[in-house]
This record gives structure tokens, C-alpha cells and sequence, in this order.
């Protein structure tokens, strides 16, 4: 199955280690989900996790390792995906 994660459900599973979007980030991953969101969204997640606090932001790099990111009409390379399989 594919779904189409926006920027909201992206803000509220950095936010919230408990809430239903990272239920359903978490049950991707273990359902073989595809998770897609555009590129507009992820760097407007990005540019509003300041608002959600430290936190947010450091949980917004577990949320998103298992996030396709398309933009311009192709996949977007996930520069966070890098650096997590770095770590």
C-alpha cells in the first residue's frame, strides 16, 4: 500500500512519540508501507519543526528514514537517510 504522508502528519509524528502519525509511520515499516510525501512538504515540515521545539526536530530524523520524497516529477534523494545510515 502507498500513502501520502502531508506536512501535517509529518509535524504531529515529530511531535509526538504517541499520536496516530507515528503509529502510522511505525506500522509502515513493520506492513511494508510505502510512505511518500513531495518535496514541498518535507522542506515545509522542515521549516516549521522550529516551532515544535528541540525535540521535534531531533525525532523529525527517526520519523523519516523510511519516507520517499518525490519532487520534480522523480524521487528525491533523503539527505537524512544518509546520515542516519552513517551513524
Amino acid at each position: 500500500m502507498r500513502l501520502f504522508l502531508d506536512s501535517s502528519v509529518l509535524l504531529a509524528a515529530s511531535g509526538s512519540t504517541t499520536g496516530a502519525s507515528r503509529l502510522i509511520i511505525g506500522e509502515g515499516a513493520s506492513r511494508d508501507w510505502i510512505l511518500v510525501s513531495s518535496l514541498y512538504c518535507f522542506e515545509e515540515t522542515r521549516n516549521n519543526l522550529p516551532k515544535l521545539g528541540i525535540k521535534a526536530e531531533a525525532d523529525f530524523g527517526q520519523v523519516i528514514p523510511c519516507l520517499m520524497v518525490l519532487g520534480g516529477g522523480q524521487r528525491a534523494r533523503n539527505p537524512f537517510r544518509c546520515m542516519l545510515l552513517r551513524a
